[in-house]
């Protein structure tokens, strides 16, 4: 598969905790990707 960019440089989603939103097919996944991320914990 190759890499995907849509002209967004990388280092601008490089940053400490980025909230992402999944919306697949009915299921909503949160993640809050940083250090120590994997758990769910708020």
């Amino acid at each position: 598969m190759a890499e995907h960019t849509n002209g967004s440089r990388p280092t601008e989603a490089a940053q400490d905790r980025i909230p992402t939103v999944i919306a697949d097919d009915l299921h909503i996944v949160y993640r809050v990707y940083g250090t120590g991320a994997g758990k769910g914990s708020a």
